[in-house]
This record gives C-alpha cells, structure tokens and sequence, in this order.
C-alpha cells in the first residue's frame, strides 16, 4: 500500500529541483513503480539537450521506453483504461480515458478521452495519484456515424464525480462551439455543464483553476459562473465568444471570484455593462487582459464595477497612449498595486504619464514590449518623479543603447539598475541619494 502522505511531499517537491526529482523517483522504484523510470528518462533527456545528436536520440528512445513500461503497468491498475500505448515523449495514451502528459517526468496532467461519459475510475486516481489537471474535451470529433447523443456534452459532475473533484487543481473545459453543425441540439443553457459546481465545490480546501476555451458562452451563464465558484479560484477564459444579444437581461448575482484572465476574448461594450451591472466583477482582485480587441469604454465600464481590483494586466493591447489616459483619469491607478501594459504601444508620452501617476502605494509597474526607441526612455530622465514601485523594461524594445540610456535615468532619479537576461529593473535605491528636488526620499 502506497502512503498517500509520504508521496504527496515528495511530488510537491519534485518540480523544484533535480535532487528532489531523483529522491522521489528512488522512492518509486523501491516500491517497483514505473514512474520513477520515467522521471530519471525525463531528467536525462534534459541533460542530453546540450550533448550530441546520437545523445539526444538515445535519451529520447530511453524516456519512450520507460513509457512503455508504464502502459503495460497501468493495465494491470486501470483495466477500464486498456490499452495503453506510449505516444510519444510527452506521455501515454488510453483509448478508453486519454491522454496522460508529464512535466519533466512529473504526470500531471490527463486530458479526457472524447465521448467518455461516465466518471473516472477511482482506480486512475491510486495508480497516478499526482494527477491534478484534468482537460475535458466538448465533444467526440465530428462523425458522419456520430448521432445527437453521442456529440452531446457532459455534465462535469456526472463525469468527475465527487472523489475527483475534491483532487483536481485544474480544470480545462472546451466549450461546444458546433453541435448544431453536427445535427446536436445544444443545452438551452449555456451553463448546464457546470449546474451545480458551485455547491460541490464549497467544502474544498484547495483552490481551483477553471479555464474554458474555443466557443461560446451566454453572458448569463458567465456571470453565473463568476458568482457561485469558490472565493479562491481563477476562471481563465481562452478564445471564448460572449454574443452580446445574450447580456440584455443579466441575473443581479454579486461575483465572488478573485481572478478573472481573458486570452483573445473580446468583451463588447454591451457585455460589460451586462457582467458589471450584474455584479460579476465585485470579488475581483486581479484581472488579466490579454490579446484583447477591446475599446476604452468597454474597459471603463470593467475597470468601474471591480472595485476591489489591485491587479491589472493589459497585455498586447491596441489601446496605446488612451490605456494611459483611461487608468489616469479614473482613478483606477492610485488603488493599484501591480500594473503590466506590455505590448500595449503606449509610446513615450503614453509611458511617462504612467510613471508620473503611479501612486507611492503601486508596487510592480512593467512597461516591456511598448516600441520605446532609446531616446525616449532618456527622455524619462527629466520627469518630475519617478514611481516608487519596481518599473520593468525589455531591451529589445529598445534598441542597442538601451542599457546607456536606462543607466542615465536611474542616475537622475537615485535608482538601482537590475539586469536579468535582457529585462532590465529600476528599483528605488536607499543607497544612492536623490537628485535635489526630488520628491523620493
């Protein structure tokens, strides 16, 4: 009998370092479990990376074969998983549950075998206890011989049941986005999949990620969402459409979510005056924006019903020197903590309102990937202040006196220069006094 207790310890650590890794795989292979052949393959293939062609080949043949292994293995283990065949180097593969991947030997994640309606099998859980990231596809691929039934989604609860609920960090959910394409009447709801997780996930301890991605939501059921998950989870949403004929009429439910991030999820203004006025956004403590055609008012109107807001990141954005304006204006900056605007083409004048603004209180600023040329950041040198959080370039965006010209700013404002790979950090510097007038300390 394996001890649970002992094996949770040792794969917390695992990831950290290569000395934990191989005390966990001896740990393993005392107790002739093939998972430990796979993490001294994974961390062997590793090493190879910088070794010969014939070296790397032979690493990689090592870590396919310690895969076999496994698959035999887990047959014996999980017979409602046979059989198992080993893919490729990223993991083993069951016809009948799916897919099992690893992270540097590690086997973390399981990504569910399409049509797969019934719930796991406990006996998953005990072979592979470190698997945490469950990934649930919408429906089988398309089939001419594939009814209305068969391409119908399941309910998470019906095909996790309770024991792997309580286990799971990490839910990846593909939303249906063709069931009508396939001859499929859809739920009525978009939320139906999710009916009643909110109430099963009340008693966990844990915190849970739920991400959905590739197709469609009701706003309805997104603010739903948003209210009934546990204060501690973070709700990702991933190339995810939220029609905006579907926000008129919006359940007043307060949010209780603390993380919201949208990936190539654009919001209309009509969806976030929906979600705002529903609440949706009022347990917000950090928002990720990124990849996001959205427009200012849109944004307004989120940055408005988040009262709670610290974190804010708007990546890759269009808004350029209006995000400046915008975050300045209504006052959403001063109650900040941590602001990234990387990629948003602020410009200098967009970038130099941002750093006069910040409040005393704003701890990380990151201005990375904003096609600043070398005599704009020396530009930054004769501002009035200078924030006293920790502000993030990127030398690229630079060019090749980006390192000559950054040295001068900190020069001017008494801060400390941090190099790490090509980000460079201006922190405040106690250390060097302040230029006369300045307002640091």
């Amino acid at each position: 009998m394996r001890d649970g207790s002992e094996e949770g310890d040792l794969a917390e650590k695992a990831l950290g370092t290569a000395e934990a890794r191989a005390v966990y795989a001896d740990w393993l292979l005392e107790r002739g479990d093939p998972r430990g052949a796979v993490l001294l393959a994974a961390d062997a293939l590793a090493l190879a990376s910088g070794a010969t062609a014939k070296d790397r080949a032979d690493a990689r043949l090592e870590l396919v074969a310690a895969l076999k292994r496994l698959a035999g293995w887990l047959d014996e283990r999980v017979p409602e998983g046979r059989p198992w065949r080993p893919a490729d180097v990223r993991g083993v593969t069951s016809e009948q549950l799916g897919f099992v991947s690893h992270e540097r030997g590690l086997l973390r994640r399981l990504r569910v075998a399409p049509g797969r309606e019934t719930p796991l099998p406990l006996s998953l859980g005990a072979a592979l206890p470190t698997v945490e990231e469950l990934g649930l596809p919408a429906a089988p691929p398309a089939s001419a011989r594939l009814g209305a039934e068969a391409v119908h989604p399941v309910r998470l609860l019906d095909l996790l049941g309770p024991e792997w609920l309580a286990r799971v960090a990490c839910l990846d959910v593909e939303l249906p986005g063709a069931l009508p394409r396939l001859g499929a009447r859809g739920p009525e709801d978009a939320g139906w999949r999710f009916r009643g997780l909110g109430a099963a996930l009340r008693d966990r301890s844990r915190p849970l990620q739920l991400r959905l991605a590739d197709g469609g939501f009701e706003v309805g059921s997104l603010s739903a969402l948003l209210a009934e998950l546990p204060a501690s989870a973070m709700v990702w949403l991933d190339r995810v459409r939220l029609p905006p004929d579907t926000a008129g009429d919006v359940s007043r439910r307060a949010g209780v979510v603390p993380h919201l991030r949208l990936t190539e999820t654009p919001v209309a203004l009509r969806v976030a005056r929906g979600l705002a006025g529903a609440g949706a956004f009022e347990g917000l403590e950090r928002l990720e924006l990124k990849d996001w055609p959205v427009g200012a008012p849109a944004l307004e109107v989120m940055l408005r019903g988040a009262a709670r807001l610290r974190h804010l990141g708007v990546i890759r954005s269009p808004l350029g020197p209006e995000l400046a304006r915008l975050l300045v204006e209504t006052d959403r900056l001063a109650r900040l903590d941590t602001l990234d605007v990387s990629g948003c083409l602020l410009g200098a004048a967009g970038a130099a309102r941002l750093l006069e603004a910040a409040p005393d209180a704003l701890e990380r600023l990151v201005l990375r990937f904003n096609q600043l040329t070398g005599r704009d950041v020396e530009s930054f040198a004769q501002l009035r202040r200078w924030p006293r959080a920790e502000v993030r370039f990127e030398e690229v965006t630079f060019g090749p006196e980006a390192h000559q010209a950054l040295a001068a700013v900190a020069a001017s404002h008494g801060l400390r220069l941090e190099v790490s790979g090509c980000v460079f950090s201006l922190r405040p510097s106690p250390s060097i006094p302040a230029p006369p007038g300045s307002p640091r300390p």
